[in-house]
């Protein structure tokens, strides 16, 4: 019996992998990677993936416009909100994940954690936050790891109130 649902669950796995086919384009350090769906012809373009691992922490942080980022950045997203109209009356933390890169652009961003999680539709302030994160891109020294700038994780509050 068991050797009958193993060999019914890789026979699905391997129905699934035929029917994508993967291309990888590689432009310098930038890889980008589409997958086709041959059944729906559904096609999926993953952001650009830079090489190299990224790290959690490192030897030495990224600094935001040449400051160290925990301060720095914070005082940037705060001066930066653009509310709208729409946003009158909302309020709540957002949580945005990114990568800084070694040349100090700002890639992959995503919330982690935002309004629109705690139950409450404000989509808007996470919209918002998003915006705020990406147009960070190039303001940033990246980290360095034994002297080499080295691709970092990076976590942000934003704070709607």
């Amino acid at each position: 019996m068991k050797v009958v649902k193993i060999f019914v669950l890789t026979a699905m796995s391997l129905s699934i992998i035929a029917c994508k086919s993967t291309k990888t384009i590689t432009q310098g350090s930038q890889t980008q990677v589409i997958s086709v769906n041959e059944r729906t012809s559904e096609t999926v373009v993953s952001e650009s993936i830079n090489e190299g691992p990224v790290f959690l922490t490192a030897e030495e942080m990224p600094l935001f416009e040449g400051k160290p980022a925990d301060e720095a950045f914070t005082d940037y997203v705060t001066q930066n909100i653009i509310w709208s109209k729409e946003m009158s009356g909302m309020s709540g933390p957002v949580y945005v994940e990114f990568i800084i890169e070694t040349d100090g652009s700002v890639s992959n961003a995503i919330v982690k954690q935002g309004v629109h999680s705690l139950g409450r539709n404000n989509s808007l302030l996470d919209t918002e936050a998003l915006r705020i994160i990406n147009s960070s891109s190039s303001k940033w020294t990246p980290a360095k790891q034994r002297g080499n700038a080295v691709r970092l994780k990076y976590t942000q509050l934003v704070l709607f109130r």
